[in-house]
């Protein structure tokens, strides 16, 4: 398991749940996690809404205040929200997810 699914999985549970906290996602509430993440560019592909974009990168703003690790957060963010739009972006509105297919998110049947 890496850092930035343990980071992803805690950013689902905080839209999902309002808790930023690692707990696995149900397979049935991916979907809405995508919906509410998610928009589609002229080509369909998914890509992070920027107000999840700047929502996020608020609150990583908010919880540290030495200069240096605020960076190093937002590059990890930066780093993890490229790694989630590339995995989860192509998958077509509505599709479900199988979590065998996937990465990115701990996911739970």
């Amino acid at each position: 398991m890496t850092l930035s699914v343990i980071f992803l999985t805690s950013m689902a549970n905080q839209i999902l749940n309002g808790t930023f906290q690692f707990e696995a996602i149900e397979q049935a509430r991916v979907k809405d996690f995508l919906d509410k993440v998610f928009e589609r560019d002229a080509q369909g592909k998914g890509v992070m809404k920027m107000e999840i974009k700047n929502g996020l990168r608020n609150w990583l703003d908010s919880i540290e205040g030495v200069e240096a690790r605020r960076q190093h957060l937002l590059a990890f963010q930066d780093f993890c929200l490229d790694l989630f739009e590339e995995e989860y972006g192509k998958i077509p509105a509505g599709e479900e997810v199988d979590p065998r297919f996937v990465k990115g998110l701990l996911i739970r049947k």
